[in-house]
């Protein structure tokens, strides 16, 4: 993840939680376990793929694919089996934290490619 993808995703964050901590505790922790699951989802598949291309040998595919939709369906559980705690909306949207930070990332503000052509 870029540097600057990382400060999105930190102040996207930073923004939901502030914005939830007024009306629903349970969002709340849902989101900051799904944040947490996101960035573990996205640094799983970033370190796999660089050691595919790395040795443009697919090492350990499907187990990877699984443990990453197991990792999601714990994420979710813990929202579906302690609603009095945890709401699963927030936690899927904390999986989808990661994603939401790239789209908003290329949406707004110069590519780094073109700031390095620039100077």
């Amino acid at each position: 993840m870029s540097e600057h993808v990382h400060r999105v995703w930190v102040v996207l964050i930073a923004a939901i939680v502030a914005v939830s901590l007024f009306f629903s505790l349970q969002f709340c922790a849902g989101f900051v376990i799904g944040a947490i699951g996101g960035r573990l989802l996205f640094w799983r598949n970033e370190t796999f793929w660089s050691d595919v291309l790395d040795t443009r040998i697919p090492v350990g595919g499907w187990s990877h694919f699984l443990v990453n939709y197991l990792l999601m369906a714990a994420v979710l559980m813990l929202g579906a089996l302690f609603p009095r705690y945890i709401n699963i909306f927030g936690c899927a949207l904390g999986l989808i934290s990661v994603k939401l930070a790239i789209v908003l990332n290329e949406m707004t503000g110069k590519k780094e490619e073109d700031h390095d052509r620039s100077e």
